[in-house]
């Protein structure tokens, strides 16, 4: 007998229907799982015939067939075991197979018929209404993310016996019912107003520092810290998290789906609504960082989607790692390709970078370095002109003097994070035409557009342009910093002053010659 069962499997951030095909026919008995499948499909096998046989049902006697379709499709994961099994019991008399139709069915079996979640449980349902399928049969555990999901009917289950049963008999009593007729942006979303353990009150002094930390958040600008041991660059880093405003719902959901697919969301949790602060350091792998791989894992730099990726000791990463985010920094997205098929996962993160100057880190302190100028050199060769040409904003930590440690009330996290998110809805404002979200994404037309000089601005950019000698990418860099410190002080148009608080934090000596 043949049957045939809708299910979806995960492809890196996107879902894949498939058509879950079992024919029970006559012979010796066996069991074989054809599709393209990795080791965790094949080893499917043994899952669905233990936890039918301790669900107190016969399993079939023959040879059994699955056919995971389309064929040349590669399948992997652990969520096609409830198609098989249902799939299995139609074959075998056991549910009528009309009653599956306009289902899909997506979960792990344990050995003994429970039914447990999966990871990309969001972007499985996404591609599924895509494709027209509006009932699911799910996990329990993974509920609260499918109701995340747009306009579709979920029923949950917690064992295969439930399944059964629904089917059969239409039994929901262990089931829970769930349909959204809304869109899954709708009124379920809130926006996080998180209290950060770690604020920016706690750190003493640092004004300059606490300002360039508030333009970058306010304008989604990459920051370098530079700074002697325990100046406080990591703890500045930290805090950015706390200052940054809260996703849009579209952001959240963006979130949420990058974390489903990587299998980092808890069973039952629902929407991520804070933004993601990732921390790297020296000795982390280009796959953990960038991602792919064999089966092309999601890197660091997708993680921190919509939030920041903090990388310590900067400079100490190795080149060949800095070189690799040269691409996610410009185009806000990785590209990877993989067996002849191209991938393009997401990366529109806030760059915040802290390093020392030097190898024994006291270079800004006057008589405790203890380097040549060659190892100064060398050192500062870690960071390559391209990668620091692409970091809008370089600034000099110093350490704060003992005088200030003990001093006035100094601003909370949420205080800054009122006037970022003041900023940042200036910009949305200005540029919900353009499909743009911050000021560091300007570019080409739009650049020019919006970051309207007055003449001063323009004749003060132009003598500094000739005497420092700055790239064409500087150029655009100032004028993005400009905008955003215009917008702070609620300016439209960008003057002298503007220009001359940017330029003050771009490096030198950065070159877009390597």
């Amino acid at each position: 007998m043949y049957a045939k069962v809708k299910t979806i499997g995960l492809s890196v951030l996107r879902g894949e229907v498939v058509d879950a095909e079992i024919d029970v026919g006559k012979g010796l008995p066996d069991f074989e799982i054809v599709g393209l499948g990795d080791t965790s499909v094949k080893e499917s096998r043994k899952r669905v015939r233990t936890a039918i046989v301790n669900t107190k049902i016969q399993f079939p006697v023959g040879k059994i067939t699955v056919n995971l379709a389309p064929a040349d499709l590669r399948k992997e994961g652990s969520g096609f075991d409830l198609a098989i099994a249902v799939g299995i019991l139609i074959c075998a008399g056991q549910i009528p197979e009309h009653r599956t139709e306009g289902f899909a069915l997506i979960g792990e079996l344990s050995l003994d018929g429970r039914v447990r979640g999966v990871k990309g449980m969001l972007p499985m349902l996404t591609e599924g209404r895509k494709k027209g399928i509006e009932k699911y049969l799910i996990p329990k555990d993974d509920l609260e993310e499918a109701k995340l999901s747009e306009k579709c009917s979920v029923y949950a289950v917690e064992t295969l016996e439930d399944v059964i049963n629904f089917f059969k008999h239409g039994d929901i009593s262990n089931v829970i019912c769930f349909e959204n007729t809304d869109a899954r942006r709708g009124g379920r979303y809130v926006k996080s107003e998180k209290i950060f353990e770690e604020d920016m009150a706690d750190i003493a002094g640092q004004k300059k520092a606490k300002r360039v930390l508030e333009i970058a958040a306010a304008g989604g600008h990459n920051i370098l810290l530079k700074g002697s041991p325990g100046c406080g660059k990591t703890m500045l880093a930290k805090r950015t998290a706390g200052i940054l405003p809260p996703m849009t719902a579209d952001e959240a959901i963006e979130v949420t789906t990058i974390y489903s697919a990587a299998g980092l969301l808890e069973a039952g949790q629902g929407l991520i609504t804070d933004r993601p602060m990732r921390q790297v350091g020296r000795g982390i792998t280009q796959a953990a960082l960038i991602g792919g791989g064999a089966n092309l894992k999601v890197g660091e730099i997708s993680l921190a989607h919509n939030g920041i990726l903090f990388i310590d000791e900067f400079a100490e990463i190795g080149r060949t790692m800095g070189g690799l985010l040269r691409q996610p920094l410009e185009e806000k997205q990785v590209t990877f390709l993989s067996q002849g098929k191209k991938t393009t996962l997401p990366a529109d993160f806030m760059l915040v970078a802290a390093s020392n100057p030097c190898k024994c880190g006291y270079l800004y302190e006057e008589g405790r370095c203890r380097c040549t100028p060659y190892q100064i050199r060398s050192y500062e060769k870690g960071i390559s002109g391209p990668l620091a040409d692409r970091i809008d904003i370089h600034l000099e930590v110093v350490s704060v003097p003992y005088g200030e440690i003990e001093g006035e009330k100094h601003e909370t996290s949420s205080v800054i994070r009122e006037r970022v998110k003041k900023v940042r809805e200036i910009q949305r404002e200005r540029y919900k035409k353009e499909g743009i979200k911050v000021n560091a994404s300007l570019s080409g037309g739009a650049l020019k557009k919006y970051c309207r000089q007055d003449e001063g601005s323009k004749h003060f950019l132009a003598a500094v342009m000739d005497s420092a000698g700055f790239s064409m990418r500087s150029y655009e860099k100032i004028l993005k910093i400009s905008r955003t410190i215009a917008d702070m002080a609620g300016r439209e148009q960008i003057c002298e002053e503007d220009i001359a608080e940017a330029v003050r934090y771009r490096p030198k000596n950065a070159t877009e010659k390597d």
